[in-house]
């Protein structure tokens, strides 16, 4: 059975909601959807890639995944103490710069393990565990990815 583990430093970044636009092509109006090519997801998926890449050892999955990712944002500065112990908390904070929902988060670097050839498609993942914490004061933001082969047949 395998398995890889490795850890991404970085501000974790939710994938964006796609962007369309109406254009008329042959005087017809057609919608176009896109994604911004200077949205910081962009910056996020690279560092994913680059740190599948170096860490796979030649690793590709070609059958069912389960996936844990632990996702450590970046601690808000009203949280920032110098006399009180900073451990870890549990995030629930709204998006915006903050982050946002697990399943975007996911979603980005599922979609970035996707495009760097870590397996298929990512239909192959059949267990997701994601948690989101707002990081220890001793710790940098990031996530913590563990991808492990699965039985062929559902338990």
């Amino acid at each position: 059975m395998k398995r890889l583990s490795f850890e991404i430093l970085g501000n974790p970044v939710p994938q964006p909601r796609p962007r369309a636009t109406v254009m008329k092509v042959a005087g017809r109006p057609t919608a176009r959807v896109y994604q911004d090519k200077r949205h910081p997801v962009n910056l996020w998926k690279l560092l994913v890639r680059d740190a599948f890449a170096a860490n796979a050892r030649g690793v590709r999955f070609r059958c069912p995944v389960s996936i844990r990712l632990d996702f450590r944002m970046s601690r808000p500065k009203t949280m920032v103490w110098k006399s009180k112990p900073m451990p870890r908390a549990w995030d629930t904070r709204k998006g915006g710069k903050y982050g946002g929902d697990v399943d975007n988060l996911a979603k980005s670097v599922l979609d970035a393990l996707t495009d760097c050839g870590c397996w298929d498609d990512d239909a192959q993942v059949v267990g997701l565990i994601v948690t989101k914490v707002i990081a220890a004061g001793s710790e940098e933001p990031g996530v913590s990815v563990s991808i492990t082969e699965v039985r062929p047949t559902p338990l």
